[in-house]
């Protein structure tokens, strides 16, 4: 896995929900950003893309989502 993107604008954050990356409004702003770890042709099994809330080195909450 790979670090793909960070995002630190709340209203990006936010805008996932458009890919059904749904996180609470009170954890998005609990955040200073948002990781977008993506698989690797090193990782086992199928593709995805690993979406982490994070504050420092905390992680408030983390999705998944299958595919690429």
């Amino acid at each position: 896995m790979y670090l793909c993107d960070t995002i630190t604008d709340k209203k990006e954050m936010a805008g996932l929900n458009l890919l059904g990356i749904l996180f609470s409004p009170t954890k998005i702003n609990k955040a200073d950003r948002l990781e977008v770890w993506s698989s690797s042709f090193k990782d086992d099994g199928g593709d995805f893309n690993m979406f982490r809330l994070m504050n420092g080195e905390t992680i408030i909450a983390e999705k998944r989502q299958e595919g690429y």
